[in-house]
């Protein structure tokens, strides 16, 4: 019986304590801060992911007179496999992979830098 009295007092308890909540005024667009302006500056933005951390050249662009030893670029394909989406996973893969490579890096066994055999690095 002092089981039954337990559980009425604690459901009673809960039902008292409990509440409606309005989703919208939790999760509305007003309830969020808009970000600031400040939140887009370029010290904020990480930037372009290159492999090993090499800064971009725009080729066909402003870039264009700056020559260039090796260029990667990438066209993912893989809408022959069904169920096996790796594909196109695959070049970001690579670039997250080398973000602990540096282009200013010394590869220590070779006693060299890449950097050294890069031309407007």
């Amino acid at each position: 019986m002092l089981d039954l009295r337990a559980f009425i007092l604690l459901a009673g308890a809960s039902l008292a304590l409990a509440h409606d909540v309005d989703f919208q005024q939790v999760f509305g667009a007003d309830s969020h801060p808009s970000p600031s302006r400040q939140s887009w500056t370029k010290e904020r933005w990480n930037g372009l992911v290159s492999f090993a951390a090499a800064p971009p050249l725009r080729c066909w662009g402003d870039d264009e007179d700056i020559a260039y030893d090796v260029a990667v670029i990438g066209a993912p394909f893989d809408t022959a496999t069904s169920y096996r989406p790796g594909t196109r996973f695959g070049p970001n893969g690579i670039r997250q992979g080398s973000r602990r490579l540096s282009i200013q890096a010394l590869n220590v066994p070779l006693k060299t830098r890449i950097s050294d055999f890069l031309v407007g690095v």
